[in-house]
Order: structure tokens, then C-alpha cells, then sequence
């Protein structure tokens, strides 16, 4: 038998071993790339995983998922650098301390809660908690001219903490740093809109909102005026209140005008204002029968001078009307048409008198007769 490459005649067949020799050169190569290809893949992924596993940071791009992160008060960089790394925004503190230090505007993040990504680069996320977007807002608005009980009944709505813990932290209004001369919150916790935090307190918000009645009453120069018009900062804050109640805007000035002519005359001021809140009625709801007869400081039908102090949140609006009176004759004043907010003032009371009829008329054809007589 002859062998594998050799011919019949038992000589060697250089055809036979040309042609296996190519077959097997074709094996070698194919397995040589292949081998090869897979070992430069390995070589590249290998690679790359190293590279991603030594990195501080992570690359540019969308990231990967929404989270909330908050930072406290007076962080520094590196105590936000480590809430990012916890909940896995930035790779490393280091990185993000880098970062940090090369963005000159880094020092102006504030305390609070931000909504940003997983796995975002340092610069990222600097610029994230830059940008005013990022911010998870907690925010309650108090309107003006709201009695303190409606206050905390709002916020309660708004932040579901009990109406007693209100009650029990306004008992003590230096404490949430109203000045000496308040001895009731009632009227001085001001109305705006409140950025309140995540976790707020029934304390927490109230100073706040006594803090604003502070920056408020300074840049008004509260004290001062009410020296200048010889009263005290309480007494411009109950008739202020009554603004707020009685008077639109643009005739507060006036309005609080006729006030001070009144008091200074000695004579009773006869507001239903101050009945509303002797009688705890809502605004624009009838007043009880006998309110007038009502034994009250609040009821100045009965009572003279201002009552003991605010009905409600006064404005800065009011506030500034309050200190800075119209000067005029004028000792009544009546709104006659609540749909345009038309008022009339009257030095004499049979004016005043021609002026309520007027008032009276209007109510007749009213659609909305909220605040007309019963």
C-alpha cells in the first residue's frame, strides 16, 4: 500500500504534498487570525474595563436615572462631594472636588434638595446644582389679610403638620425672633410665598415668616415712622391690617387718612373689619345679628380707639400706606361698586350717607352680593 504521499511506483507525489500543504497553510491562517482577533478584542475590552475601574470620574453624557440628593446648611465642597458619591452621581470626591474648585460660581450652591442623575461627570454635576431647575422646590404661599388661626390651618393643609404645633410656636414670639415690642404673632407673621424645605417644622416656617416681617419692617423704617406719626409699631400694624380688610391698594393712603383723623378726634371708628374678627366671621360673609351690641375691644362700634392689635397679615403695600397717610378732611369712606372697586370719601356724614345708598343701589343689581347687607 502506498503511503499518503506517495504514487503507485512507491515514489514521493509532489502534487499530493503541494496540495496538503496549501490546505493545511489555509487551517494555520484562519486559525491565526482568529486566535489573534479574539486576543485584540480581549486585549481592547480588557483594556477599556481597566480604564473605566482606575477612573475618578465618569465620562460626559445623560447619565443614567433620576435622584434626589440634599445638602444641609454650610456644606463644604467635600461633604457634597461624599452625597454625590453615595448615591452614585459623581465616581469620586476627588473628582468632584476638581470640579468643584475649577467653577468659580461652585461656592454660590445653597443648601437644599436637587434632582440630578446617576453617573454624571464632576463638571456635571456642578453645573446641575448651579442651574436653578435642579432645585426640588417645597413652596406655601400666605395671602395677605389672613387671621393667624387661618394661617396655620393653610399651612396644615399644605404641610399636614398639626395645627397645635402652630398654635404652641407662636406662643412665643421672641422665640422665633419677632422684636420685643410683639406680645401676639397675630398680624406679624407676613404674607408671601415661602421656600420651606423638605423636612420643615412648624417653628422653622413661622420664622420665616417673622424673619420677612423683620426685613420687611427695616426697609420701611418701621419704628421710625410710626415715632414720627406718634404712635407705636403696633399701632401702624393694627391699622395696616385694617387696610388690608377694607381698602384696595389705591386708596389705602387715603383710607388710612381717615383713620388717624378719627382717632385724633375721638371718635369711634365703627368698622365691620374689626366685627369680622370679634365675631370670628369669615370676610364677606354676614355678620351676626347684634354684632354692633357685641361686648369687645375688637368691636369698635362700641369701642374707642384701635382694637388691642392686627386683625390679619397686613402687606408691605399696607404697611407703607399706613405710615404714609393722605392728609384731608375726609372722615368716611364707603366702596360702592366691589366689581370695580369704586370708592367715595366723604368729609360730612350726611355725604357718607348719599354715598351707602349708592352702595346699597349697586348691591340690588348684583350678581355677587358677598359683602351686601342680608
Amino acid at each position: 500500500m502506498s503511503g499518503l504521499f506517495m504514487d503507485n511506483d512507491g515514489n514521493r507525489d509532489w502534487k499530493k504534498i503541494a496540495y496538503h500543504a496549501r490546505s493545511a497553510f489555509a487551517v494555520l491562517l484562519s486559525l491565526a487570525i482568529l486566535l489573534g482577533g479574539s486576543w485584540f478584542v480581549y486585549d481592547k475590552a480588557s483594556s477599556a474595563y481597566s480604564d473605566w475601574k482606575t477612573s475618578e470620574d465618569y465620562a460626559a453624557g445623560a447619565g443614567v436615572e433620576d435622584v434626589q440628593i440634599t445638602i444641609p446648611e454650610g456644606a463644604s465642597g467635600s461633604e457634597i462631594g461624599g452625597e454625590l458619591v453615595d448615591k452614585n452621581v459623581v465616581k469620586s470626591r476627588k473628582a468632584f472636588l476638581k470640579a468643584f474648585n475649577r467653577n468659580e460660581k461652585a461656592q454660590s450652591i445653597q443648601a437644599g434638595t436637587y434632582k440630578l442623575r446617576t453617573q454624571i461627570s464632576s463638571s456635571q454635576a456642578v453645573e446641575m446644582l448651579l442651574d436653578p431647575k435642579s432645585v426640588v422646590r417645597n413652596q406655601v404661599t400666605i395671602p395677605e389679610s389672613l387671621r393667624m388661626k387661618d394661617q396655620f390651618a393653610l399651612l396644615n393643609n399644605k404641610t399636614k403638620i398639626p395645627v397645635a404645633q402652630f398654635e404652641a410656636a407662636a406662643k412665643n414670639p421672641q422665640a422665633l425672633g419677632l422684636p420685643k415690642y410683639v406680645e401676639s404673632a397675630e398680624g406679624f407673621l407676613f404674607p408671601q410665598t415661602y421656600e420651606i424645605g423638605q423636612q420643615p417644622t412648624a417653628k422653622s416656617i413661622l420664622t420665616l415668616m417673622a424673619k420677612q416681617y423683620n426685613t420687611v419692617a427695616k426697609d420701611l423704617n418701621l419704628e421710625e415712622g410710626a415715632e414720627e406719626l406718634d404712635r407705636d409699631p403696633v399701632e401702624i400694624m393694627t391699622v395696616a391690617s385694617i387696610l388690608e380688610a377694607e381698602a384696595r391698594a389705591k386708596d389705602m393712603p387715603m383710607v388710612a387718612g381717615i383713620i388717624y383723623n378719627r382717632l385724633d378726634n375721638g371718635e369711634r371708628l365703627e368698622l365691620d373689619s374689626t366685627s369680622y374678627y370679634a365675631t370670628d366671621t369669615p370676610l364677606g360673609k354676614p355678620l351676626p345679628k347684634g354684632f354692633k351690641e357685641q361686648d369687645s375691644p375688637y368691636n369698635t362700634y362700641r369701642s374707642y380707639g384701635l382694637p388691642p392689635g392686627p386683625i390679619g397679615a397686613p402687606g408691605a403695600t399696607a404697611i407703607k400706606a399706613a405710615l404714609n397717610p393722605v392728609e384731608s378732611d375726609n372722615k368716611f369712606w364707603v366702596t360702592v361698586n366691589y366689581e370695580t372697586g369704586e370708592t367715595k370719601f366723604a368729609e360730612t356724614y350726611d355725604e357718607h350717607l348719599k354715598n351707602v345708598a349708592e352702595w346699597e343701589n349697586w348691591c340690588k343689581t348684583a350678581k355677587d352680593k358677598s359683602g351686601c347687607p342680608a
